[in-house]
């Protein structure tokens, strides 16, 4: 029996959304008999959910400066290799999240993409376009091959959803803040979608 074809997650999520928006995206390899590994990116302080004002303020200049946080040990599958490789990562402020941000300047990130394919998955609000070139010139610096991109976002204006992103990052409240105004995040529906972009690239 031919070795089935290896894809490798990784992810950080801070309020699940993304996790949810990964595991979408992968059930076509799943069904196709791939083997998927998950490598979740852990902060040795996590960043906890919902947010205190305090350090959600704090997170902007670390964001912004690219200014690493500690990271738990990644809990790597010994040397195996894999066909494909899917980023998934949060936006913060503009740029690609503390978490991730950190993830990438590991030597072990260098080890798992130096010349893979890759794909990067993004769930944020909006605003993702920085954060995405940042992210294309340090795959070009791993000698990646980016294949893909798929990005899912809040689709509501950018004023309501700058209001409910902070109901929910700061009070935990996504869905009819003040009981009338539409749930924050990525819907339901664009999560349940990202299942067809898998199958695209499948």
């Amino acid at each position: 029996m031919a070795t089935p074809r290896r894809i490798l997650v990784v992810h950080y999520s801070q309020t699940g959304q993304l996790t949810r928006i990964s595991e979408s995206f992968v059930k076509p390899f799943e069904a196709a008999g791939m083997e998927v590994d998950w490598l979740p990116v852990a902060p040795s302080k996590p960043y906890n959910f919902p947010w205190s004002a305090p350090r959600f303020f704090d997170a902007f200049p670390e964001s912004v400066d690219r200014i690493p946080c500690e990271l738990e040990p990644l809990e790597v599958k010994g040397d195996r290799e894999y066909d494909l490789v899917i980023l998934a990562y949060q936006v913060w402020f503009m740029n690609i999240s503390i978490p991730m941000n950190s993830f990438l300047k590991l030597p072990e990130a260098a080890h798992i993409l130096k010349g893979k394919p890759v794909v990067t998955l993004i769930g944020c609000r909006n605003m993702w376009v920085m954060a995405q070139e940042d992210m294309k010139q340090r795959l070009v610096a791993f000698g990646s091959n980016l294949v893909g991109n798929v990005a899912l976002i809040d689709r509501t204006s950018n004023l309501v959803g700058l209001i409910t992103v902070l109901g929910w990052m700061l009070k935990g409240k996504k869905e009819k803040l003040f009981g009338f105004m539409p749930a924050s995040g990525v819907s339901e529906e664009d999560i349940a979608h990202c299942s067809e972009y898998g199958q695209t690239v499948l």
